[in-house]
């Protein structure tokens, strides 16, 4: 995914800004500082519904911040047998992602809540 780094908020986490909006997340150094790059994002955390991931009826992609948490909304574009499940936030970026439900299809619209440290900048 094509982002651009805004300005660096600690020694590891930076905002950042995408063309389906503006996140925070973590750098394990300093490679990454303002300016443009191609960028892969991770969630290094187990995700469930109920605690940080709500089904929506709205089909639109969007990534925003508040504090130290982002809110990332997307498209399931597949789901692998073993609960693992791919979620498309624009045409440059697919993020796969390890549940704990095994409920999720392709299609469905997810909300989800990840705190900044468990968003990876690659």
């Amino acid at each position: 995914m094509k982002i651009k780094v805004v300005k660096r908020i600690t020694a590891t986490i930076v905002e950042f800004s995408t063309n389906v909006g503006i996140g925070i997340g973590t750098c394990d150094n300093n490679e990454f500082r303002e300016g443009e790059y191609y960028a892969e994002l991770d969630i290094d955390q187990i995700l469930e519904i109920g605690k940080n991931i709500k089904i929506v009826h709205e089909k639109n992609c969007f990534i925003r911040h508040s504090d130290h948490e982002n809110e990332i909304q997307g498209i399931i574009d597949g789901v692998d047998e073993d609960g693992l499940f791919y979620l498309q936030l624009s045409i440059d970026c697919l993020i796969m992602i390890e549940s704990a439900n095994d409920c999720f299809k392709e299609g469905d619209s997810l909300l989800l809540t990840v705190n900044a440290n468990s968003l990876r900048i690659t």
